[in-house]
């Protein structure tokens, strides 16, 4: 049984893809503790809270690369190279008019943006619409090497990209440009680790005379994608987003290195949707078993938020003080109940990337829904930062809930 485990796909997979999160999420908290550090909770802030818009603006990354994933790891599945290569042409192009459409508006909207997040400078701005356009094209080569099972070209790609982060970033602070030049670097490692997977992605070769014909079923499996993720990302940054709008500079500075820490969970088991993804969605289509990937991951992804938020509670002084200093203590008393909120988003994202994976793509309607009660909760109540927590656990609970309860019908719709 130990054999058949460790030579089984999905061991395989999650080996490399381990590996490629755990240099990334090493290399990213290094980045967030010794720059909180070096920056103080206000330039810290305001950091925290570009970097959070990025991740809003960058909402059209992870929708496009789980579309990438779900085509290509589905014409692996069925050992189709021609249709796997057509569709790479067919949405290269897509990628290139929407990034440059998108990266003029971004670049308009800079002012408003510096403005809203009461940013130094508007050169703030002007990186995101950079980053945006990297980013993109970013999505389109790592979500193919995805499909592909290229996990080795991820880790590697990865792993060069947060190095090169954390040496621009460090330099460009060290030299004074504080809180800019600790986003320059990140725009910056975006480029390399792109350049990086392009490298990888030249050896598949796609030439194809083959013209693409499903354009119209990427459109149809896109949009809801679409706004699964943008419910996603929302959970996940509208937070520290309203907390910054809401609350002054030095709270923000707090509520930021406290959503750090506690994302702790979501990056140590996001891992196990990227592996889940991909061989669900390849079995899917070619009608093998996939359930008993969900359990596994589900049950693995439980065992990870457990112990995170164990540790926070019994120690959570020790971790602030540890990864952040004592200017940042305050959060202590906070840590162990945000890890409970980030734990429960961990497996709500779970389970709505397993059900776009089979094609249940009405799911979005449960996301996007707890996304914007979460926001109308925190508008409404936001007295202190924990009732701020208290308010993105109820949502994202609920959202758990109803997930749960939609396993069975999705199941029975298969059989």
């Amino acid at each position: 049984m130990i054999k058949r485990i460790i030579t089984s796909e999905f061991f395989k997979a999650s080996f490399w893809v381990f590996l490629s999160a755990g240099a990334l999420n090493i290399g990213n908290y290094a980045y967030h503790l010794l720059f909180g550090r070096m920056l103080g909770p206000e330039e810290y802030g305001a950091l925290e809270s570009v970097i959070s818009v990025f991740y809003i603006i960058s909402i059209p990354f992870l929708p496009l690369t789980l579309v990438i994933i779900k085509f290509v790891s589905s014409y692996k599945g069925k050992q189709n190279i021609t249709a796997i290569s057509a569709f790479f042409n067919y949405i290269k192009w897509k990628v290139l008019i929407y990034g440059t459409i998108t990266t003029i508006f971004l670049l308009a909207l800079s002012p408003f943006i510096t403005q809203f997040l009461h940013l130094p400078s508007i050169y703030f701005s002007i990186l995101l619409a950079l980053g945006f356009f990297i980013g993109i094209f970013a999505a389109l080569i790592k979500g193919t090497l995805q499909g592909l099972f290229s996990f080795f070209a991820i880790f590697v790609s990865n792993t060069i990209e947060i190095i090169s982060k954390l040496l621009i970033t460090l330099i460009l602070v060290f030299i004074g440009f504080k809180a800019l030049g600790a986003f320059t670097g990140v725009v910056a490692s975006f480029l390399v680790g792109l350049i990086i997977a392009y490298f990888f992605i030249r050896k598949e070769k796609f030439v194809s005379s083959v013209g693409y014909k499903d354009g119209n079923k990427i459109l149809k499996y896109s949009i809801p994608v679409f706004f699964t993720t943008l419910g996603l990302t929302s959970l996940f940054t509208a937070d520290v987003i309203l907390v910054r709008n809401l609350f002054s500079g030095v709270e923000s500075g707090y509520y930021a290195a406290l959503s750090v820490l506690g994302k702790v969970i979501f990056f140590g088991t996001s891992p196990v949707t990227m592996v889940l993804f991909p061989l669900v969605s390849g079995r899917h289509s070619a009608g093998k078993e996939y359930k008993n990937l969900l359990f596994i991951s589900f049950a693995l992804t439980i065992a990870i938020a457990v112990f995170v938020v164990f540790v926070y509670y019994f120690f959570s002084d020790l971790m602030v003080f540890l990864l952040f200093g004592s200017g940042y203590i305050k959060i202590a008393p906070l840590l162990a109940i945000f890890g409970v909120f980030i734990a429960i988003y961990s497996l709500s994202s779970l389970l709505a990337n397993f059900y776009l994976s089979i094609h249940k793509t009405r799911v979005y309607i449960l996301v996007l829904a707890a996304s914007v009660f979460q926001i109308i909760l925190i508008l409404l109540f936001h007295k202190s930062l924990l009732q701020v927590i208290h308010m993105s656990i109820l949502a994202n609970l609920l959202l758990l809930i109803f997930l749960l309860a939609y396993y069975p019908f999705a199941i029975r719709r298969e059989k």
